[in-house]
């Protein structure tokens, strides 16, 4: 007999009191996980979700649940597939993707050791998830989809939502964990970059989350007259040579989304004009998002410039200002 298993807690509380038990049939089983405390697998001291024949899973949107049905395999099927998935309940937008599920990367690389054949199962088909893993030497032959008839062990990184934080002390952690393994992998260039304008991608965004600068040609212009550089990062394909780029300039102008937390997360002593328009104020309401900004702006000079069309009288004026 297999059941399907609900728990009904708050997301406050963050336990697992299954309370519901429901007949589903011979063969699968399906268990709701909230995070992100409801682990059974601890590996460098964080509760990550080890489980057994995953035939299927997925995060409800923008919540930290997840939900896996598992199968019961005849004892003839030998092969055994080992999977970390990056995912997570944002979805492929990137400011989610990375710090809700791609920020645990040091797990899997602790668990690789453990299962040499362990698998990164993503998905996610951006470019920048590629680029990650280039970047942190990680296996990039990605898995896209979990082969379900055979038997597998899945590990899922802590569940964490940006849209409802759930543990401040985990989100903090790891983020520094991340930022400082950035940071390892950057060299000091020969020469240095004043003034440096990352446009806004809008190649390879979350569609639900575009938007468009209506100063960018203003910003570009601007900063070559000035002998700076302006990096479209979607004509990459190498976040070595971008992110030292990034490091290696003094004044970086950005958007206020995900290519902020991307390109910014490292920095240090750095001046960073951040474009923003008049949801900035509901964007911080988000708890993530203010932990994000504060632990960049704790180590730069975070000076805050609105592009909107009511503003761009002073926009000039503004941006000027911090560009002298």
């Amino acid at each position: 007999m297999s059941n399907i298993i609900t728990s009904l807690v708050p997301f406050s509380k963050c336990s697992a009191k299954p309370i519901l038990v429901t007949n589903l049939g011979k063969s699968s089983t399906s268990s709701t996980i909230f995070a992100p405390n409801d682990n059974n697998y601890i590996i460098n001291n964080t509760g990550v979700h080890r489980y057994e024949n995953v035939i299927n899973y997925n995060y409800e949107n923008c919540k930290p649940i997840l939900n896996i049905e598992t199968k019961i395999f005849p004892d003839t099927t030998n092969q055994l597939n080992y999977y970390f998935i990056f995912d997570c309940p944002g979805k492929d937008a990137i400011g989610h993707w990375v710090y809700e599920s791609f920020m645990f990367f040091s797990l899997y690389s602790e668990l690789k050791k453990q299962h040499p054949m362990l698998q990164i199962l993503t998905p996610n088909k951006k470019k920048y998830v590629k680029l990650l893993l280039r970047f942190f030497d990680l296996d990039d032959n990605i898995i896209y989809m979990i082969d379900n008839t055979q038997k597998n062990i899945c590990f899922f990184p802590p569940i964490i939502s940006k849209n409802i934080l759930t543990d401040n002390v985990l989100f903090k952690k790891y983020i520094d964990i991340y930022a400082n393994s950035i940071k390892n992998r950057l060299v000091i260039l020969p020469q240095k970059n004043k003034y440096l304008f990352l446009p806004r991608n809008t190649f390879d965004n979350y569609d639900a989350n575009d938007r468009t600068i209506p100063v960018t040609d203003e910003i570009r212009k601007n900063i070559v007259e000035k002998g700076g550089t302006v990096l479209n990062s979607f004509e990459l394909n190498n976040l070595t040579f971008q992110y030292n780029i990034v490091n290696n300039s003094d004044i970086i102008i950005v958007d206020y989304g995900g290519s902020f937390v991307f390109n910014c997360i490292f920095l240090e002593n750095k001046k960073i004009i951040l474009l923003h328009n008049d949801n900035l104020n509901f964007y911080l309401s988000f708890q993530a998002n203010k932990i994000l900004f504060d632990y960049i702006n704790e180590r730069n000079n975070l000076v805050f410039v609105n592009f909107e069309p009511t503003s761009y009288i002073s926009f000039e004026h503004n941006i000027q200002i911090h560009l002298d």
